[in-house]
């Protein structure tokens, strides 16, 4: 059996690796202070502003115009005024997507 100290030392040993493989994942790109300072931070926004865009337009677009979203579809449910049933207004639909 090994000593307390050599338990110690391979832990703290797992740990350092552990935390060395984090930071090869995780760069620490933030204290450049702009984001051009992290290689492929400038793309990965990008790509998240487009797929929030792609988002967007295909809920408010869906249930602006069709009132229901392809999901939906298959069960026969839309979405409809309490006030009459009809039809929900664009605004309605830009509304429902931020609440």
């Amino acid at each position: 059996m090994g000593s307390a100290d050599s338990d110690r030392t391979r832990a703290g040993r797992r740990f350092r690796r552990l935390l060395d493989s984090r930071r090869r994942l995780y760069p620490r790109c933030h204290h450049s202070g702009i984001v051009g300072g992290c290689p492929g931070l400038s793309r990965r926004i990008g790509r998240i502003r487009l797929a929030a865009l792609i988002q967007i337009v295909y809920f408010i677009g869906m249930w602006g115009y069709m009132g229901q979203t392809v999901g939906m579809m298959p069960f026969g449910l839309r979405i409809v005024r309490n006030a009459d049933g009809g039809k929900i207004t664009w605004g309605n639909a830009v509304m429902r997507y931020i609440a």
